[in-house]
């Protein structure tokens, strides 16, 4: 029985992407190393690496929509529209302080599983979820920047499940989620490429991993309001970004 709605498959990624956030307990006791560092990062890639398997299935035997472009030839280089998002990566070494330790094995492992998330990430928020709303809301410029939006906000939304940094610290979470959300999602729909967007992602989730690289305790240090403000106020530029790249968004169903 074909589904037609485009808000079916939306439901199904948001939970599996649920489900995901739950894996590491439920595999917990399933152990390929004795190091606990090791073994976490190895079941985290595993998940997200049979998921993406998954998601590029459902993105290679339906139709979504992936005709939309700028109106006429885009006067932005490639080069130049993705490189302002590893901006995003800089911001995650300003309060760098390193607690962890530093051997090849562990910087290997953080660097497979970053991947992996930013593989699972932008294939089931930006790919699939971004581009079915867009299918549901209408190939319009109003309905392209509302699919953007919300996505977005689903993919901020999806950082807080664990809320292990305090407060303040889930506040700088949702907001450095949400401008990234919005700034990969613009980014996808101009240039139409995904895989420049797997790699950033995973390279702001690694230097996010870095400072507690081979520890296994998830305990996080909390911030204050005046570091999570700071943060927030860093991340401004991207916002901007977005703002610029968005006036300039038009279809032929304008």
């Amino acid at each position: 029985m074909k589904i037609k709605s485009p808000l079916f498959p939306i439901f199904l990624v948001l939970i599996s992407l649920l489900l995901k956030s739950f894996s590491g307990p439920l595999f917990s006791s399933i152990s390929f190393f004795e190091d606990e560092y090791l073994n976490k990062h190895l079941i985290k890639t595993g998940v997200n690496v049979i998921l993406s398997i998954c998601y590029l299935s459902f993105i290679f035997n339906s139709k979504i929509s992936n005709q939309l472009r700028l109106f006429g030839d885009s006067k932005f280089k490639f080069q130049l529209i993705t490189f302002p998002l590893f901006y995003a990566a800089i911001v995650n070494l300003v309060f760098f302080e390193f607690e962890g330790d530093l051997k090849l094995k562990y910087l290997i492992a953080l660097l497979f599983s970053t991947l992996s998330v930013g593989l699972v990430e932008e294939l089931s928020i930006r790919r699939i979820i971004q581009n079915q709303l867009i299918e549901f809301y209408g190939e319009h410029r109003k309905g392209i920047i509302k699919s953007i939006v919300l996505s977005s906000f689903l993919f901020a939304l999806m950082h807080l499940i664990n809320f292990d940094k305090g407060v303040w610290g889930e506040i700088a979470q949702l907001f450095y989620s949400l401008f990234i959300g919005l700034a990969f999602g613009v980014v996808l729909f101009i240039t139409k490429r995904i895989y420049p967007l797997i790699i950033i992602h995973g390279l702001i989730d690694f230097t996010a991993g870095l400072d507690r690289l081979g520890v296994v305790n998830n305990v996080q240090n909390t911030s204050s309001w005046e570091n999570s403000l700071f943060v927030i106020l860093l991340l401004f530029p991207i916002l901007f970004m977005v703002y610029f790249y968005l006036k300039h968004i038009k279809t032929q169903a304008q």
